[in-house]
């Protein structure tokens, strides 16, 4: 209506730099950024991402070298310990890119914030599907082409690939749950904190919805796009590996109807949306 319907597509980056201001019409300045220098910055953050996934898949390999030496049989203990460190490893892996991520897209200082979110969530979306599928992938395409190297053709009789996948993937949800109840366990622990601690004066329940005081004592939030990627990779987990998992959507299920739970009590009532 009214030529609005393009309005979020050209909504202003607020901190946005510019280098210049150019005349446009009738004296009125422009902030514009040089293109070249703009260009270098996102071929600098890609290049970054290509660092970080590289290192990801070298950890993998490592890890995978290291569990020959743990255990020579494949037995289910080293399967077991190798899957948690990898896990371990992706989680730090995950939080390590998720602040990286967000400084790089504001290093390359987009004009229009659509512009900014849609770099930001390509980069976090690249990332993630190496972070969480690689060493299953890894396992199995990459790990039996090894193994018959070695033990010549009788290795996939000798090992059971897709009981690692599934222990590797069970880890990986158990995980995941961890961090749904931390994700929910910050904020909660920052709004006690700040309301029954820090300040003296308690925040009443008939008006804490009003008043700047609750909104300040919330943990600040400005940002949904890891909590959508987390379904998305959920999701990703059922359509790649189902055949090799096949109790993984009934696990998945239980566990977006507690990440659903959760995030609702938490967005509601510890934490405040700057966005």
């Amino acid at each position: 209506i009214w030529g609005m319907e393009n309005y979020l597509n050209n909504e202003p980056n607020n901190d946005f730099k510019s280098d210049q201001s150019i005349d446009f019409l009738f004296g009125t300045k422009i902030k514009v950024m040089k293109r070249k220098k703009f260009i270098f910055r996102n071929i600098i953050s890609y290049i970054i991402l290509g660092i970080v996934i590289i290192i990801r898949i070298i950890s993998i390999h490592f890890l995978f070298s290291l569990q020959r030496k743990w255990n020579e049989e494949y037995q289910i203990k080293g399967k077991l310990g190798y899957a948690m460190v990898s896990g371990c490893i992706s989680l730090i892996m995950t939080q390590i890119y998720k602040f990286l991520s967000r400084k790089l897209s504001d290093w390359e200082n987009h004009k229009n914030l659509i512009d900014q979110y849609n770099s930001l969530t390509f980069k976090v979306f690249l990332f993630e599907f190496f972070n969480n599928y690689a060493t299953i992938f890894y396992i199995a395409f990459y790990k039996p082409y090894l193994d018959i190297i070695k033990y010549s053709n009788n290795a996939s009789e000798k090992f059971n690939y897709f009981s690692e996948i599934q222990i590797h993937l069970y880890v990986l949800l158990l995980i995941n749950i961890g961090e749904n109840l931390a994700s929910f366990g910050m904020p909660m622990a920052y709004y006690l904190y700040q309301t029954r601690f820090k300040n003296n004066n308690k925040i009443k329940t008939n008006d804490r919805n009003y008043t700047i005081k609750y909104q300040m004592s919330c943990f600040k939030y400005d940002n949904l796009l890891i909590e959508y990627m987390q379904k998305i990779i959920l999701f990703g987990y059922i359509s790649l590996f189902l055949v090799a998992v096949p109790l993984c959507p009934i696990f998945i299920a239980l566990i977006l109807i507690l990440e659903y739970l959760l995030d609702s009590y938490k967005l509601a009532n510890f934490v405040y949306m700057m966005n």
